[in-house]
């Protein structure tokens, strides 16, 4: 039988053997890599080649814990309606397999790093280390990505990147993480680097134009920020707000001073000053509508797993009802749904001393991917290049959360599982 040490390091060599895999998935989207192509069919083959070779490696840390993997696949809730949802969803490849085979094999994807982050206990330091190591990949493919197409300061009227939709969620994902580093340690040199990476992971968003990865960004960083400011007092809560409106003029003026306001406004409405809301969505609101009163007419089955020449709206649920209907879109809605609570519950529980935990990362990550599933219908399971590493992290989040209640119940509210 292993000891504790060996079980330790074993497990933290399974952490490092992860965040390889997670780091190829996002070296796929260097431009040294992919190439200098501008349109996503030109560089979807690298893309998805090195993808696949990346999970090998998330394999092999499942086929090393096949035991702890088994045992959480019906010892977790969530993993058990993500199985049964694959099971189910895998039926309908007899219907048509083009229009399923897709969906199926990301939520199957999804389900096996969500077991492994579920069914091994990783240390906190390891956790944030590994992390850490993630976001530095992210930023160097960043950085190759401003240098190459030529990105600046002075916002383009077209979209640079057509896979700007992708690496803008990983680095929005890195954001909030380098912000929650920055909030959850002790106070001091470190910190200062987290928030400085939190905000320039947020003008690599800007300067790509990642319009729903920085409101997603945004609004979990704030969100973050509040709770470590209020802990969840009412009174706190309500002068946090009174006081945000105070400055909130005066906080305008000095981005606008700075140049910062003209700088978002042009990330988000370049080329689109003086149009009306569909045109600066991008078509998004004219697809809503269309797509809903598709739905209207087709609520059970949809469009029988065949959109023809509708073109499905960047939402979602949307998209899952218009192709599958009520009845054949349960497979996915429910788990959709059902991690949501997961992802709400954890986001709002507190601690003594309005104290982060490392482990609890993963609730806000993956927050950041139901944001974006309002305004991209890839979202929250797709692609995998991007989500593997939260859906990964969301799963250590809920083990950490169940290992947490329980010590809790046995020795006190401030005991700590790191």
């Amino acid at each position: 039988m292993k000891t504790f040490i060996q079980e330790r390091y074993d497990n933290a060599l399974l952490l490092a053997i992860a965040y390889t895999g997670f780091c190829l998935m996002i070296a796929a989207y260097s431009p040294y890599i992919m190439g200098m192509e501008y349109t996503y069919d030109a560089v979807a083959a690298e893309v998805r080649g090195l993808s696949f070779f990346s999970m090998i490696f998330i394999l092999a840390v499942a086929v090393f814990k096949v035991g702890d993997v088994c045992s959480s696949l019906f010892g977790f809730s969530v993993n058990t309606v993500f199985f049964l949802s694959v099971m189910v969803s895998s039926m309908f490849l007899v219907i048509n397999y083009d229009a399923v085979i897709y969906d199926v094999f990301i939520m199957a994807s999804m389900l096996i790093v969500l077991l492994i982050g579920t069914s091994v206990f990783f240390r906190e330091k390891y956790i944030k280390i590994a992390f850490i190591v993630y976001a530095i990949a992210s930023l160097i493919v960043g950085v190759q990505t401003i240098i190459a197409y030529g990105v600046s300061f002075e916002i383009s009227d077209v979209y640079l990147v057509s896979h700007k939709n992708s690496i803008c969620v990983n680095w929005a994902v890195c954001a909030v993480g380098m912000m929650f580093f920055c909030v959850s340690g002790k106070k001091g040199f470190f910190s200062l680097i987290y928030l400085l990476l939190s905000i320039i992971f947020l003008m690599l968003i800007l300067m790509v134009r990642g319009r729903a990865a920085f409101v997603a960004a945004a609004l979990c960083i704030i969100y973050i920020l509040m709770k470590i400011f209020t802990n969840y007092s009412p009174r706190k809560i309500i002068a946090c707000i009174f006081i945000g409106m105070l400055i909130l003029p005066g906080f305008i003026l000095l981005m606008d001073y700075l140049g910062l306001g003209a700088f978002i406004s042009a990330s988000f409405l370049q080329g689109r000053e003086g149009a009306d809301l569909d045109v600066i969505s991008s078509g998004r609101i004219i697809m809503m509508y269309d797509n809903i009163q598709y739905i209207i007419r087709n609520p059970l089955f949809g469009s029988a797993y065949s959109v023809g020449d509708l073109e499905a709206a960047h939402v979602y649920v949307l998209r899952v009802l218009v192709i599958f209907g009520l009845v054949g879109g349960l497979p996915f809605l429910i788990p959709y749904f059902y991690i949501m609570k997961y992802i709400l519950n954890g986001m709002m529980s507190s601690h003594a001393n309005a104290k982060f935990y490392i482990w609890e990362l993963g609730y806000y990550l993956a927050a950041i991917l139901y944001i974006v599933s309002l305004f991209e219908p890839a979202f929250p399971l797709a692609p995998k290049t991007v989500t593997s590493v939260v859906y990964f992290m969301l799963g250590i989040s809920i083990r950490g959360t169940l290992m947490h209640q329980s010590k809790k119940n046995m020795y006190g509210p401030n005991v700590s599982i790191g």
